[in-house]
């Protein structure tokens, strides 16, 4: 979840796009017509990625109490609740698990739709 990756993969698609003679093509033009649509899928696609991984690590530190204050319900305050009754009152934790699950992949398919969108017709 830190920028390097990102700033890395965003580096070498510049470079890459950057191929053009310099001497016939303003900085500004090349911003517009290659850097920047070069560089829109990837960061969707670590942005659905990061999303998906944000989710996932809130809940589970909400699941350990390490999350907001008690006062404040999130995704793991609400499967640690029924962590108590699991072997009778099993849908106290594993509705708001399916939640969590169900929006990561939720996240995950907007990130892909989009990115097949974006994405040249050419693959």
């Amino acid at each position: 979840m830190s920028t390097a990756p990102c700033a890395r993969i965003l580096w070498n698609l510049s470079r890459q796009s950057l191929t053009l003679d310099p001497q016939n093509v303003h900085v500004r033009d090349m911003d517009r017509r290659h850097v920047i649509p070069n560089c829109l899928v990837p960061v969707i696609v670590l942005a659905a990625v990061n999303i998906g991984v944000a989710i996932v690590v809130a809940a589970s530190l909400g699941f350990l109490g390490l999350g907001p204050s008690e006062t404040v319900m999130d995704w793991g305050a609400l499967i640690a609740s029924g962590e108590n009754y699991i072997d009778k009152d099993w849908w106290i934790s594993i509705f708001p698990g399916l939640t969590v699950t169900l929006l990561v992949i939720a996240v995950s398919i907007v990130g892909d739709r989009l990115r097949d969108r974006m994405e040249p017709a050419g693959g």
